[in-house]
């Protein structure tokens, strides 16, 4: 019979039922009442406290007089709780009753990291991508929401026209873009180091130091998700059901500067703001000042967000989707990770605190790169030389200014996957090089005399047989011994040490001993698939839906998701990492399914470093 006792990992709530005000913090409950602590002696006592460093949590065993007769680790208790994250993570859900393992919590974050680094990858390779998200902000610019008067500040056809206001926000779209990669990255290294640091000293001992890696972790989300939600309260504004219902109110200090605007309250808005539905919920979220997020309302809009339809998306346009995408992701890894306690302080991080400087030096370098003089209009922003300028533009002056690359001035790095182990290189075989003289140490080098003698006479040898350590004697060897030593033996120091015996050499051809990659065998037409992604100069056009029916072919769960985002959940495989693959939607007018070779050049790369697949990993069937 087992008992769990696993009160650091029991349930805790999202609501607090007595204040709607605020999500409760992380709440633990004990799952008995009887605390068997007090009966256990001996090798039983030395083992709980040992099995509860180590993991904070443990198993009893029980005999049917109901007296603990062994304690067990909780490992897969965890491993189920992990398990089972993964599957509704597979449903596209997430319960915020499941605390899981900080292994899990690294892996979804480097899953979020590797999407990232896609995403951004598009902004420097696409420019259909980047000229679309363009368009979609330019729409939803106060700028455009007319004054008391009716009058606004611009018209969109002109924005579209002016290179101030589209370099204004190409700058905005790439700086906000690789912080939000910075962030995540950060979080990443949080993470990692709490992996490290329970396997290296406990739960129990580590929980101080657990806490405020967590809180770091937990602040860093916060940031994210307050950045991208006061986008949104903006964005929604303009959006062609609402825009009727908000005045300018002043005019921007700053040229392409943020303009206050007001609500227009009247019947019409008092009985949209009581409508239940996704655009009902927007309308409140747009009531929310800069930085007055709370919890439940953001909770709120990704619930109507996560079942919104179709076409009720499509009203919304392609720059708010990707946000609402993006606080959607940073909502659910911030309930799965657990949600800060606002009352509680903790010791902020060298690395926390540099975010925001970083954030800031890499908007001064954006502001100093001259833009205006490579994009004159939104149609030239779609073609791949001006992009190409754009980039080279930012990484010249970042390269001078910085020494370093725009991503690696905010702070992205991409992790290597803790699961996975590169190859050893083969070990070069030894130069050739002449025998060693082998120098007999069984005879001490006689004394050098530096007094001067007089010219010595050569005497006829004696034949005379050495005598060999352990009293044998050899006859034959008597001409390869020095002559016997005839003075007095004067004691010396610094007599070399007997040489080491070489190892004996191993033939040059041996194999490496390396990680064995399991070799999956596919269909004809799956394996040129492959080669198009691992194989540039192989021609021919991949679809995103082709690639996600191989994936699911190799037993990955494939998940629509909600907005701009789709994911690919890895079967329970020991040889596959449990790494969800996070894909963004493809857009744009003629290519919806077509990757790309830039993009199919992206996925084998997020191929081989989450999963270690390579092209040599598949032969044909």
């Amino acid at each position: 019979m087992m008992h769990q006792n696993l009160a650091p990992y029991t349930q805790r709530k999202l609501n607090d039922k007595s204040d709607e005000t605020k999500l409760s913090a992380t709440k633990f409950n004990s799952l008995s009442s009887y605390d068997e602590t007090t009966t256990l002696t001996g090798e039983l006592a030395e083992k709980h406290k040992d099995i509860m460093g180590r993991f904070g949590a443990a198993e009893y065993v029980y005999d049917e007089d109901r007296n603990v007769i062994d304690i067990i680790s909780p490992e897969e208790y965890f491993e189920e709780t992990d398990q089972k994250i993964r599957c509704l993570l597979r449903q596209g859900e997430v319960d915020d009753s499941l605390v899981p393992t900080s292994s899990l919590l690294c892996q979804l974050a480097r899953a979020e990291v590797s999407y990232l680094e896609s995403y951004t990858s598009q902004l420097r390779n696409d420019p259909a991508f980047v000229q679309e998200l363009i368009r979609s902000a330019a729409e939803l610019r106060t700028e455009l929401i007319p004054d008391k008067n009716g009058k606004t500040i611009a018209k969109l056809q002109d924005m579209l026209k002016n290179a101030d206001y589209l370099s204004h926000e190409i700058r905005t779209l790439f700086h906000d873009s690789l912080l939000e990669l910075g962030q995540w990255c950060l979080v990443v290294h949080y993470l990692d180091d709490l992996v490290r640091l329970e396997e290296r000293v406990g739960y129990v001992k580590a929980q101080s130091e657990r806490d405020d890696l967590k809180d770091n972790a937990r602040s860093i989300v916060e940031q994210a998700m307050g950045r991208i939600a006061s986008r949104i309260s903006k964005s929604i504004r303009k959006l062609k059901e609402f825009e009727r219902f908000w005045t300018r109110v002043n005019d921007p200090q700053e040229k392409w500067g943020e303009c206050r605007a007001d609500c227009i309250f009247n019947k019409e808005t008092e009985a949209i703001f009581d409508t239940e539905s996704l655009y009902g919920c927007l309308f409140r979220f747009s009531l929310s000042g800069d930085g007055d997020f709370q919890l439940p309302s953001i909770h709120q809009l990704t619930e109507y967000f996560k079942h919104a339809s179709q076409q009720e998306l499509d009203g919304l346009g392609l720059h708010l989707v990707e946000d609402l995408s993006k606080l959607q992701a940073v909502f659910d890894f911030y309930k799965v990770l657990g949600f800060r306690d606002q009352e509680k302080s903790f010791r902020k991080k060298k690395e926390t605190k540099d975010l925001d400087e970083n954030g800031s030096a890499a908007m001064k370098v954006l502001r100093a790169a001259a833009i205006e003089r490579r994009v004159k209009n939104i149609t030239a922003l779609g073609t791949e030389s001006v992009l190409d300028k754009i980039w080279k533009e930012i990484d010249g002056l970042t390269a001078k200014k910085e020494h370093k690359t725009l991503e690696k001035l905010i702070g992205y790095e991409k992790p290597i996957p803790r699961w996975f182990i590169a190859p050893r290189s083969s070990r070069p075989a030894r130069p050739s090089s002449p025998p060693k003289a082998v120098v007999d140490i069984r005879t001490r080098p006689s004394r050098v005399d530096t007094t001067p003698t007089s010219p010595r006479v050569e005497a006829v040898p004696a034949n005379i047989a050495p005598v060999l350590y352990g009293g044998v004697s050899k006859a034959s060897d008597a001409a390869d011994v020095p002559p016997v030593r005839t003075q007095e033996k004067v004691k010396t120091t610094g007599v070399a040490a007997p040489p080491t015996p070489a190892p004996p050499t191993e033939p040059a051809n041996r194999e490496e001993e390396t990680p064995a990659q399991p070799i999956a065998r596919v269909k004809k037409a799956d394996y040129d698939l492959l080669e198009k992604l691992f194989n540039p100069g192989v021609k021919g056009l991949v679809r995103q839906r082709d690639f996600i029916d191989l994936m699911i072919s190799f037993g990955f769960s494939w998940v629509e998701g909600h907005g701009s985002r789709c994911a690919l959940h890895p079967p329970a495989d020991k040889n596959i990492s449990s790494q969800p693959f996070y894909m963004h939607k493809r857009h744009g007018p003629g290519h919806q399914n077509e990757l790309g070779p830039r993009i199919e050049n992206d996925y084998a790369k997020r191929l081989t470093k989450d999963y270690g697949w390579t092209l040599d990993s598949f032969v044909i069937a």
